[in-house]
């Protein structure tokens, strides 16, 4: 009968001592404490949204009116002080200004007459072609057949009947019927001009007609207030619309073009990476190959685990000068010294530190967390006499 081996202990000692040998290996490689080094890499995030747009405008309202004119078109930009829109308030008799142009016609008529008899004039004869070149531009305009804009050509054909105004009137010489016309003609200016209201831009920016009734709760003043509750509604487009006062009607926004923001919410573990004071490029849907530069302004988390961003825009809203909501594309890559999460050492200040080993012992070192992850980070130092570097090593 064989002869059973019996298994000395020494050997269960060596067995012992073998796997704890490879757990303290296995824990010194994997301990971001330990051995873990700083390493040179890269960090990113891409998120789809879709983003509230609110612009850093005015509104300018005007009292009940009973006629406009517009003396800039949409997405113009304005000068300060240049003058927008010509209100005539309640109480303008449209007749009154039928009769002055009719008045206009006869003088003029008049006037073309009286300087006919004298002699032909060549530079009557030019400013009649202007007239009737701009007059035949507008009429092309309005069948839609002239690439020009209907209110440029306005602008220009009233130019033009106005300089010939002005030259039959500083050319013929006056007599009673002239006088007599002239005289109705002011008297009409004048009761028309009581009922003109002038419009002008109080700064620079760009002019827009449009409203979506939002301008209110969308507002610079409004983005602490916004909630994901107030962003979900909307992009529903079940969001309410305040009320505006009967007294004012809107007449038009005057747009900083170069200060906007985008507002979004996430829900509950679902949240961005980012924090305040980071840079974001964000892509909107139709224009995804022009991507613009955000920095994230605000971030709010609420009690429920929802958070608000707010980015603010610094390059020209260009399209998007009446858009409320648009789809868009959050990306972002950031390449620096990484380290672990768990390396990260919370100051009382609100800043982070590291600990680095060097050979006279640890030594701790502030930096700066330009992104994080749950597990990694992109740091930077926050002392410009203790640079960071690829390869050193975490003090425990």
């Amino acid at each position: 009968m064989a002869k059973k081996r019996r298994i000395k202990t020494r050997f269960f000692v060596l067995l012992l001592a073998l796997a704890a040998a490879a757990a303290a290996l296995v824990w010194l490689i994997m301990s971001p404490g330990g051995a873990a080094e700083l390493e040179y890499g890269s960090l990113g995030f891409q998120k789809d949204i879709q983003t509230a747009l609110v612009r850093d405008e005015r509104i300018i309202n005007a009292e009940n009116y009973s006629k406009l004119n517009f003396l800039v078109n949409e997405g113009e930009r304005v000068e300060k002080g240049q003058k927008v829109v010509e209100v005539y308030v309640w109480g303008f008799n449209e007749s009154v200004l039928q009769e002055l142009l009719a008045l206009q016609r006869e003088i003029k008529e008049y006037q073309e007459e009286t300087l006919r008899d004298v002699t032909s004039n060549q530079e009557l004869n030019s400013l009649n072609d202007a007239v009737f070149a701009a007059a035949e531009q507008a009429r092309e305009s309005v069948r839609g057949a002239g690439s020009a804009d209907l209110l440029s050509v306005e602008r220009a054909l009233k130019d033009s009947m106005e300089r010939r105004r002005q030259f039959l009137k500083d050319t013929v010489n006056t007599d009673p019927t002239l006088n007599e016309r002239y005289a109705e003609e002011s008297a009409k200016i004048d009761q028309l001009e009581g009922f003109k209201r002038d419009y002008l831009a109080e700064d620079t920016g760009m002019v827009s007609f449009y409203f979506d009734g939002y301008e209110a709760l969308f507002s610079p003043d409004e983005l602490p207030n916004l909630s994901p509750d107030s962003l979900t509604r909307l992009f529903r487009g079940t969001l309410q619309k305040p009320v505006a006062p009967r007294a004012e009607t809107p007449l038009y926004r005057l747009v900083d073009t170069l200060k906007w923001y985008c507002v979004f919410s996430t829900a509950k573990n679902d949240g961005v990476a980012i924090s305040q004071g980071m840079t974001v490029s964000i892509a909107f849907e139709g224009y995804y190959d022009k991507p613009y530069q955000g920095t994230v302004a605000s971030v709010k988390i609420n009690e429920d685990g929802s958070a608000v961003y707010v980015l603010e825009m610094g390059e020209d809203i260009g399209p998007f000068l009446a858009v409320r909501q648009a789809k868009a594309t959050l990306k972002q890559d950031f390449t620096g010294i990484k380290a672990p999460v768990s390396a990260l050492s919370a100051q009382p200040d609100g800043t982070y530190a590291v600990r680095i080993q060097e050979s006279g012992g640890a030594v701790s070192i502030p930096v700066r967390v330009l992104f994080k992850d749950d597990r990694e980070a992109i740091i930077e130092s926050a002392d410009a006499n203790r640079p960071l570097s690829a390869g050193m090593r975490l003090a425990r």
